[in-house]
């Protein structure tokens, strides 16, 4: 597949070509054009007067007999959204274009999901796919699932608490419809503005798997920036990489990602994933990311001594668990 590198500024950088130890890129903004600001953009909402329905469809839509034409605008792209369950055209995408699942792990975070819904939907619509947005809702207790639908996402209710758990339920719901699954959270700390970044180098064939790296002048809490800094340094020096980050910003595709036979359903699941794609000898590649202060609310690790002590646990675990191990 050919995509317009100049459209998509792709420049060189590093990474682990498939098959070889070569040079990757780096990707500046997707949405190069607009250069408004997100928060100063006008909010895409469903058109009044319409229900949420328990189900919406995918991001990008595409001519099928349920819906009657091609949803070139954003308001039509909306409203084409919301067809039955049932209808077997629903996910039928053509032939020309890949087909891409988001995932967004969400805890109660009513606030800031439907935000980054919207700007998925936004940012997603000028890159060459077909979408399906996923919000999985680890048991919230607020309006999270609400505002994701209303928003323009399809929600998945998984009881069982734990960011691992959370998105192998919504990897099971798409099954075997998205070529990539892209991951990101609701807090709106990473810019969804920047999935093209993640996306792209994937499309071009050239990796399996694309990790976003936050700079370490980003604003963490020292916990956060300790954690993430032992885990990846522990990782590096037992199969010796050169991981800069183990964010959760990060895009793989499915085939792949099968491969890896994933099974932390906790908060070990994102550095699970890259130790297992250096066992498995996937090609990927860590490209810039931003990184912001959440939207609203407070975060489920840094923001209580007992959520910093139990994530940064399993994650250690995690890589203890694999260091004993051969390969």
């Amino acid at each position: 597949m050919e995509l317009d590198r100049a459209k998509y500024n792709l420049t060189a950088g590093g990474g682990s070509r498939r098959g070889s130890e070569g040079r990757g890129h780096n990707l500046l903004p997707v949405c190069q054009g607009n250069s408004t600001p997100w928060r100063q953009r006008p909010r895409v909402m469903p058109s009044s007067g319409r229900k949420p329905v328990s189900s919406l469809g995918p991001c990008r839509p595409w001519p099928s007999r349920s819906l009657g034409h091609s949803g070139e605008t954003m308001a039509s792209r909306l409203s084409a959204k919301r067809v039955l369950q049932d209808d077997p055209a629903r996910h039928t995408a053509p032939e020309h274009l890949r087909r891409l699942g988001v995932i967004i792990p969400a805890l109660n975070e009513e606030r800031s999901v439907g935000i980054v819904v919207q700007r998925l939907i936004h940012t997603i619509g000028e890159l060459p796919v077909s979408c399906r947005i996923i919000v999985a809702d680890n048991g919230s207790t607020d309006s999270t699932a609400f505002e994701a639908k209303k928003a323009g996402a399809e929600t998945i209710f998984v009881p069982e608490r734990g960011y691992g758990a959370a998105c192998m339920e919504a990897v099971r719901l798409l099954d075997d419809w998205p070529d990539f699954l892209a991951f990101i959270d609701a807090d709106g700390s990473s810019l969804p503005e920047e999935i093209g970044r993640l996306v792209v180098p994937l499309l071009e064939g050239e990796y399996e798997m694309a990790l976003g790296a936050r700079s370490r002048k980003v604003a963490m809490t020292l916990s956060q920036r300790w954690g993430t800094q032992l885990a990846v340094w522990l990782v590096n020096r037992r199969w010796g990489t050169a991981y800069k980050d183990m964010g959760p910003f990060r895009c793989i595709a499915r085939s792949s990602l099968a491969r890896l036979g994933l099974r932390d359903r906790s908060w070990g699941w994102t550095i699970e994933m890259q130790i297992q794609a250096i066992r498995c000898g996937l090609s990927f590649i860590e490209v810039p990311v931003s990184w912001e202060d959440r939207l609203a609310g407070k975060s489920k690790i840094s923001g209580t001594v007992e959520g910093v002590i139990r994530a940064g646990l399993r994650i250690l675990w995690t890589v203890l668990r694999f260091s004993l191990k051969r390969g």
